[in-house]
């Protein structure tokens, strides 16, 4: 388990699909650098063995056969690997400093006169490996574009046993050797092409959709990348959709959900990473989603209040004894609610429109209208008491991660309330009483309940990020951290 800012996974909270990203994240040119390196890795453990063609000539009645030829130990010196973002949308590194061994079994003959063989090895004394990228999105997934490649080996060194080995030296350095030369770059720039459907084979494993659990399961969470990726010398830029959506709700496109004007920077990060927020945009949808979903009526009855610390439980019994029981607080109910009996409440939620920031965490506002009655269904049984409650929700600034879920506490304060009876107005210092004795501990308990399950986050195993650092500015929240892409770690998941 590993604790982290709730905001660096607000890419994760919006609910209810608008055709506009709700995050956007940026990656310096260093932390691009890292992910080319770790590809470079990636290489190095690709190309580890690779069988070249048999290779052979003849040449003035003399037959000269290498077989079993075999591309071992390849190494790119990830320290000396240049990487360049480029103008077109690309990037590309090229590798000057390669270290590998060939080794085959070769064979002379002329006929009817003599046939000498034996083994060889060759070691390369310099050479290059270059390739082109571009970063882009398929169905929502990132994916890794090989666009060109490109492999030259420069001396190749030969250490030959056998006999007749300076005749065989010769012969290889003027007959065999660009022959080997060639299928030693071709080797390996099939190598590097056949390294990145692995990568992004990967890649399009690590879902983007994924549905809460438990009583929330009608909620999915889309983290599909929007539109395509963009790099420059500069940064590159990832556009994500960032947004939960209801069952059969996912191509609404509600008129209430839009984005901020102006609401991501066009600069580079100022970190490895930095991730942009719209949290107005987030909210909105999120308040689409709640009212589109059966989760904004709500029933409470025994067996919630069951689940209340033990002093508070028989608070809205009928039979309920001591000072702090709604029926000692409100005398006036004692002769409609009859020992034995509860009281149920039944209710509605409308969220406000906006979302505030402070050092808490993150508020929103939300109205409800209650009912308490007695019987299960609403308008059906006797009504005892009206409450209306102007009410803050606050999403605690910290959260863990356990996996791959993030998990957190939600408290709920009151900024209003009123109350009747079917015999008039209540007095607001008892209003405040039933408040703070059961409905706050209440709301909590069910809304840390239905969170329980937590929100699925994709298994980014082969990211870690340090040092993250949280500021608001207007409408967004922004997170920026250090980072670290490993691609080798990824292929072996």
């Amino acid at each position: 388990m590993f604790k982290l800012p709730l905001f660096f996974c607000l890419i994760v909270v919006v609910l209810g699909l608008s055709p506009h990203p709700g995050a956007l994240i940026r990656l310096s040119t260093a932390a691009v650098d890292n992910a080319v390196k770790s590809i470079v890795d990636v290489l190095n453990e690709h190309i580890q063995e690779v069988q070249i063609p048999d290779q052979s000539e003849k040449k003035h009645h003399i037959h000269l056969e290498a077989r079993d030829i075999k591309l071992e130990r390849f190494n790119i010196d990830r320290n000396t690997v240049g990487v360049n973002t480029n103008t077109d949308n690309t990037v590309s590194f090229i590798a000057q400093h390669i270290e590998f061994k060939v080794s085959f079994h070769y064979q002379v003959k002329r006929k009817h006169l003599f046939s000498k063989s034996g083994h060889c090895s060759i070691s390369v004394g310099d050479g290059h490996v270059a390739s082109s990228l571009r970063l882009t999105a398929d169905n929502g997934h990132p994916v890794i574009s090989l666009l060109s490649k490109d492999a030259g080996m420069g001396d190749l060194h030969y250490k030959c046993h056998g006999d007749l080995i300076d005749h065989i030296i010769n012969w290889l350095s003027g007959i065999i050797k660009p022959k080997i030369k060639k299928a030693i770059d071709d080797a390996i720039e099939k190598a590097i092409e056949q390294a990145f459907p692995k990568i992004n084979e990967k890649l399009v494993q690590i879902p983007t959709d994924r549905p809460l659990s438990s009583s929330l399961a009608a909620f999915h969470v889309d983290y599909s990348i929007y539109d395509q990726p963009s790099t420059t010398p500069q940064m590159t830029r990832i556009s994500v959709l960032s947004q939960f959506y209801l069952d059969g709700h996912k191509d609404d496109n509600p008129p209430s959900v839009f984005p901020s004007p102006g609401a991501f920077p066009d600069g580079p990060p100022e970190r490895d990473i930095c991730l942009n927020v719209d949290s107005n945009l987030v909210f909105k949808s999120a308040a689409y989603a709640f009212l589109t979903s059966d989760k904004s009526t709500f029933h409470l009855d025994k067996p919630v209040f069951g689940r209340l610390p033990e002093n508070k439980r028989k608070f809205f019994d009928c039979d309920c004894a001591g000072e702090l029981c709604l029926i000692t607080l409100l005398p006036s109910l004692k002769s409609i609610c009859k020992p034995g009996e509860t009281v149920d409440i039944h209710g509605t939620v409308k969220l406000g429109v906006d979302i505030i920031a402070d050092d808490r965490g993150l508020i929103i506002s939300a109205q409800t209208d209650s009912i308490f009655q007695l019987g299960p269904v609403p308008g059906q049984g006797v009504t005892l008491l009206n409450l209306n409650a102007a009410v803050g929700v606050l999403l605690e600034k910290t959260v863990h991660i356990q996996d791959w879920s993030l998990f957190g506490h939600v408290s709920v304060f009151q900024t209003h309330l009123s109350a009747t009876t079917p015999l008039g107005a209540i007095a607001p210092e008892i209003v405040q009483k039933i408040w703070e004795f059961a409905l706050a501990d209440l709301a909590e308990l069910v809304i840390n309940e239905a969170l329980g399950g937590g929100i699925p986050l994709p298994p980014l195993k082969f990211i870690t990020f340090d040092q993250v650092d949280i500021k608001f500015t207007g409408p967004l929240v922004q997170v920026c951290s250090n980072v670290n892409i490993d691609f080798s770690k990824l292929i072996h998941l």
